[in-house]
């Protein structure tokens, strides 16, 4: 798994289930929360894996420097669990049990050795489950040790939910970390005015995770993009208006970290007291490093592949 980021899966408890209705019906459930939460990387994404066992729903997301987005994804799957009691989740990130992490004070000793807990934590019906191994050889278990099939382990905790809930101390700890999430993101919010032209507020308007590609663009250009966007022939500082633009606090130090200000070839003059001025100016300096990278398909070559690309993305969501 990479760094920063978290894996989850969804499976069916009950036979004869449809992969692609199953699908359809949790986009219908979290479509608009997910659509309407600026994620800082990668937005919540599903698609349908089949293996040995049938299939079961599956995703990843890098969350880079905003452990909020991880939360996110989280709180989405308790939302799920509990409205379509047919399904089960497991999530993990690069530091393994990441509900477990959470939860650290109030787990049993079994759960808070690594080694034996791995793979043994559920959330079902909007709960934490934990599935225990065999303490002694007279315990009875259909998962005595090692790390459980995860669709059989499904299928257990729905028929036996009343032994596998963990202790409320746990479903506590991981209620209180998520807090209004995923319906209300307000406290992960930060607002401020900045100075941009138009074209760019109209962008944002119609598509606020657009941002985060802005930003993003921005903090990773490099000599080439530089000296391709300098002159900022595509952006440029015309029909210009102050504007409230809502950020993540995380993208928003991250846009505030970035130092940058207009070449002497550009036609841009901003008055560097004036933080709408700034922040206006970086973010359209990153939407020119987009535009920039572009290569229409019949001039891309191998090296503009991951340029086209990016764009291609950038304007599917634009």
């Amino acid at each position: 798994m990479a760094e920063d980021q978290v894996q989850y899966w969804i499976y069916p408890t009950e036979e004869g289930m449809d992969a692609l209705s199953t699908l359809a019906w949790v986009w219908e459930l979290v479509d608009d929360l997910v659509n309407k939460y600026i994620w800082h990387l990668n937005i919540f994404n599903l698609s349908i894996q089949n293996d040995k066992d049938g299939w079961h729903l599956e995703g990843k997301v890098d969350y880079g420097e905003s452990v909020e987005d991880e939360w996110m994804v989280i709180s989405l799957l308790v939302h799920i669990t509990k409205k379509l009691n047919n399904l089960c989740a497991r999530v993990v990130d690069t530091d393994g049990e990441i509900l477990l992490i959470e939860a650290a004070n109030t787990l049993p000793r079994w759960a808070g050795e690594p080694d034996i807990a791995d793979g043994r934590v559920f959330l079902y019906g909007g709960q934490v489950h934990l599935l225990a191994p065999c303490k002694t050889p007279g315990d009875i278990s259909p998962f005595p040790h090692g790390r459980p099939n995860p669709s059989s382990a499904a299928r257990y905790i729905a028929t036996y939910p009343h032994l596998t809930q963990a202790g409320q101390p746990v479903q506590k700890a991981i209620i209180d970390r998520i807090g209004g999430l995923p319906k209300d993101v307000s406290s992960n919010l930060h607002t401020t005015t900045v100075v941009i032209p138009d074209i760019l507020a109209a962008l944002l308007h119609n598509n606020h995770q657009a941002v985060s590609d802005i930003v993003h663009a921005l903090r990773d250009q490099d000599h080439l993009d530089m000296r391709k966007t300098r002159s900022m022939p595509r952006i440029k500082q015309t029909k210009t208006g102050s504007y409230a633009l809502t950020f993540p606090r995380c993208l928003y130090a991250l846009l505030s970290s970035i130092n940058v200000r207009p070449h002497r070839s550009c036609k841009w003059s901003i008055d560097e007291k004036d933080r709408g001025q700034v922040l206006g100016f970086k973010l359209s300096l990153g939407l020119e490093i987009i535009l920039s990278r572009y290569r229409p398909p019949h001039q891309t070559n191998s090296e503009d592949e991951g340029c086209s690309a990016e764009f291609a993305k950038f304007s599917v969501s634009s």
